[in-house]
């Protein structure tokens, strides 16, 4: 850290005389976000490891920085009067700036509560239905199409990575009370997903059945400034997705409730999200054999990711999670 405030002393833009706290507030494989307070603010620094986006999106440093550059411009120009979004603080002319093996972005600190799912209001859970909705209804053929087929790419990229270590046993071996028929279920998924339109979308083929997507609308994503007002963070993997499977993905994160590690569901909170997304888009939304896949999908390659860190307490979570998807499928399809 303290060659990093060394180069961003030699370009004026802070004094390592001037920092009070520094503390750590996220680190996953792509990137690390730090909390900086000084005498006179707040901000954070997230440092983005560069050599794995270069390797997810297939692109050099200069074409990764202006792709991540252009997509924080296509987050600020979608969220104006629809949703709030933090700002980025420009440095040296630019938003990503490298720095040795990492891209730096930095922007203000914002005071809020990241809360649990457990401790929203059904207005808050109406609200964040309604801000998906909002996400939902920007006009994304506005924008570049190099922009989502990169973005289309990145996320391929990363899941064919994830595809080339998949091996169902080792989830069986590092869990032996698991009963096959999970197993079976969560390999059925994985393959269905691959084979599926989501893994193999073409863009120019489907794009009347795209939206614009945040793509990880989670709780640990909402910033709540107030009881009335919030911020989702975290755009990054921002990209166009099928409604219906960002939809399901985002209702049953905050259509659920938690008790001593097991998961249910919330049918308050799910008809509070419905009414609020449906304040915004009335139309029904069919919840179709892709959207469980790609659910599924999703948890899968976290549950490995969390196997390789060691994280033990996230993957009882996560299998757990698995476990209320699998035994809630037909309520799932009928939303």
């Amino acid at each position: 850290m303290e060659a990093l405030f060394n180069w961003l002393e030699k370009d004026q833009f802070i004094s390592l005389k001037e920092i009070q706290a520094i503390r750590k507030l996220t680190s996953n494989a792509l990137s690390t976000c730090y909390r900086i307070e000084t005498h006179t603010s707040k901000y954070i620094i997230k440092m983005y490891d560069a050599e794995i986006a270069q390797t997810l999106y297939k692109l050099n440093l200069d074409d990764l920085i202006s792709q991540v550059e252009y997509q924080e411009s296509v987050i600020q120009d979608a969220s104006q009067n629809r949703y709030e979004v933090p700002h980025a603080i420009s440095f040296n002319g630019h938003i990503y700036v490298p720095f040795e093996k990492y891209l730096i972005y930095i922007m203000d600190f914002i005071e809020g509560e990241i809360l649990n799912i457990t401790s929203y209001t059904l207005k808050q859970v109406s609200d964040v239905g309604r801000a998906l909705a909002l996400v939902h209804q920007v006009d994304f053929s506005k924008y570049r199409m190099e922009h989502w087929e990169n973005k289309k790419n990145c996320v391929k990229n990363y899941a064919t990575i994830f595809l080339n270590m998949y091996d169902p046993q080792k989830i069986k071996m590092a869990f032996p009370f698991l009963d096959q028929a999970f197993i079976d279920f969560l390999d059925q998924n994985v393959q269905a997903f691959v084979k599926g339109p989501i893994y193999n979308m073409d863009i120019s083929k489907t794009q009347q059945n795209l939206v614009f997507s945040h793509y990880d609308i989670k709780p640990k994503n909402i910033l709540w400034k107030n009881p009335e007002t919030f911020i989702i963070l975290d755009w990054e993997t921002s990209c166009l997705h099928f409604r219906s499977c960002d939809y399901l993905e985002t209702l049953l994160a905050f259509g659920h409730t938690t008790e001593e590690g097991n998961f249910y569901i919330h049918l308050d909170y799910i008809d509070a999200f419905k009414n609020g997304y449906q304040s915004v888009y009335p139309e029904k939304i069919v919840i179709e054999d892709k959207d469980i896949h790609a659910l599924v999908f999703g948890e899968v390659i976290w549950l490995h990711v969390n196997l390789l860190n060691n994280n033990q307490e996230e993957v009882k979570k996560i299998i757990s999670y698995l476990t209320f998807i699998q035994k809630n499928i037909p309520f799932l399809k009928s939303l």
